[in-house]
């Protein structure tokens, strides 16, 4: 009966020992795969970053403004300057 035992031990731990090392090896690929997607996310949101800076510049707003939207520039005296004073904003 002892032989028996020994032999069931030892197939054990040697499933064991594959189980850990397939284990290693999935997460191991698991962890390249992580970081393709990492390094992939990355470089979507600089070129989104890069897009916004383009859509958003001001040279770019004002000819959507002023051609598209009719919009005229502001002048001096149209330009209302508010501070805000407790909870009431006081007109300066």
């Amino acid at each position: 009966m002892k032989p028996f035992i020994s032999i069931i031990i030892l197939v054990s731990v040697a499933l064991s020992t594959v189980f850990v090392k397939m284990e290693v090896v999935r997460l191991g690929y698991e962890i390249l795969s992580m970081g393709r997607k990492t390094k992939q996310a990355s470089e979507a949101r600089s070129r989104l970053e890069v897009q916004y800076a383009k859509l958003t510049r001001p040279s770019r707003l004002d000819k959507i403004g002023t051609e598209k939207l009719a919009l005229t520039r502001v002048q001096k005296n149209q330009v209302i300057m508010m501070a805000a004073q407790g909870e009431l904003a006081v007109r300066q």
